[in-house]
This record gives structure tokens, sequence and C-alpha cells, in this order.
């Protein structure tokens, strides 16, 4: 299912983050690997939960390589029309014609696609995209979408830190923000009672009025690097127990 989280900041510079596990789980829940769930444009960015079946791939494939060969009806320029055009209507008809072809495929309906997409043209902006493809924006008593498996436990933690903690919702910015999001999915993906379905490590990216920036690669190459310095740790510590012993 995996765990999904936008936020937006209250005070300080505009921005938004979003955040999100990298587990790639298939409908056999025992297949799983490490994938980087945040694509992004020159003006958009998105992350999904749901299951990801053939149809699925397909789209995040257009969506990181619109102009891929083998897409001879799609081009970077049709992505752009196509994702100004479900914000203008407020509805993505491609995700509900992609959700349409998954129920056709036996794909349940509580575990279809939905999205958070954010954009910072025209305007900077926070969106949930269900699973017919409508856009919803943020409430004017909201700073935060999530979604997933694990939803619950990112809620509770949110909800414990800001309504019932030291961090006033009107005073996030964007450190603040990139810390709630960071530490809200770790506690979501902690052992017992995590979601089966999502995983570390986690994808970030940051979408200013300026740019959008993705540390997805940097946070996956840094948590690559513990796991090996990790092992070289434990052969290094059984070749000093071989020695005492010999």
């Amino acid at each position: 299912m995996t765990t999904s989280i936008g936020m937006k900041t209250e005070i300080g510079e505009e921005a938004i983050i979003l955040a999100s596990d990298t587990q790639l789980s298939s409908l056999d829940a025992t297949e799983k690997s490490s994938f980087l769930k945040i694509v992004y444009g020159d003006f958009w960015a998105i992350t999904q939960v749901g299951v990801y079946d053939n149809n699925m791939k397909s789209f995040y494939n257009k969506l990181r390589n619109p102009s891929d060969k083998r897409y001879k009806d799609f081009s970077k320029e049709k992505l752009i029309r196509m994702v100004n055009k479900a914000i203008e209507r407020k509805r993505f008809f491609e995700i509900d014609q992609l959700n349409a072809e998954s129920i056709k495929d036996g794909i349940k309906v509580d575990d279809l696609a939905q999205f958070i997409m954010a954009i910072n043209n025209p305007k900077i902006d926070l969106f949930h995209i269900d699973i017919f493809g409508n856009l919803k924006s943020l409430s004017s008593d909201e700073n935060y979408f999530v979604l997933g498996g694990g939803k619950e436990k990112v809620e509770r933690y949110l909800e414990e830190n800001i309504e019932g903690g030291s961090i006033d919702s009107s005073n996030i910015d964007l450190d603040k923000a990139t810390r709630l999001c960071w530490n809200s999915l770790k506690y979501a993906l902690k052992k017992p009672n995590s979601d089966i379905f999502s995983g570390w490590p986690i994808d970030i990216a940051v979408i200013k009025k300026d740019k959008i920036k993705s540390y997805g690669e940097m946070i996956k190459e840094a948590h690559e690097e513990t796991d090996k310095n990790l092992l070289d740790k434990i052969i290094k510590d059984q070749m000093i127990i071989k020695d005492q012993i010999t």
C-alpha cells in the first residue's frame, strides 16, 4: 500500500514537502523491492499509494521518461498539457482511466491508486488525487495530506507533536515541515505494527516557488553506504574474534 505525506509550510518561505516510503509491493505480498515513488517535472511533483501493477508501472514510466521512444503517442509537451489540464479542471482524467483498467484486471477498490501532488505554478499548491482522479486542495484549517497503510500512525505522530506538542500548527516553517514529514514516516515505519507494504529508506522532495529538488537518490545512497559500513564492521569484528580464538 505504501505511505506518503505532503505538507505545506505556514510561515517563512512558501514550500511543500513530499515524503514517501520506498518499498515497492506487487500483488504478491512476498515480492518486495525498493523504488523511489516521488516523480517530478518542471513545475509538479507527485507520489502514489496503492498496488503497483502493470498499469501503474506504465503510467510512472511515462511520467519519468515522457520522451521515451516506446511511447509514440506521448511526449514532454503532452505531459505538461496533461498536468495543466488536470489542475485547471480539478480532475486528472488519466488517473481515473488508469484505475478503471486496474479494476478490469481484478484490483480491489481499496488497492487502487491515489496520489499526492504538489505544484509551484501558477502558485504553490498541494492536492490529494482520489481513485477517480478528482483533485482536492487543502482546506483553510489543513496543511497536510497523508495516504496509505501507515496513515493512522503518521497522523497520530503529527497530532501528538502539533496539536498536543510544542509545535504550533500556524508556525510550521520549512525546517519544521521537513522534520515532521521525515519523523512521522520514520515513526510509521517503525516495527512492530508497521504497515507490511511500507519500508525504508524514505524518499523526499522539496517544492519551492523557483525549483523542485528531490533527495531520494541521495538518501538511498546514504542508506546503502550505511549498510555497507555496517557489514564491514560485522566482518571486521568476526576477524577479531577469529584471531582471539586462534
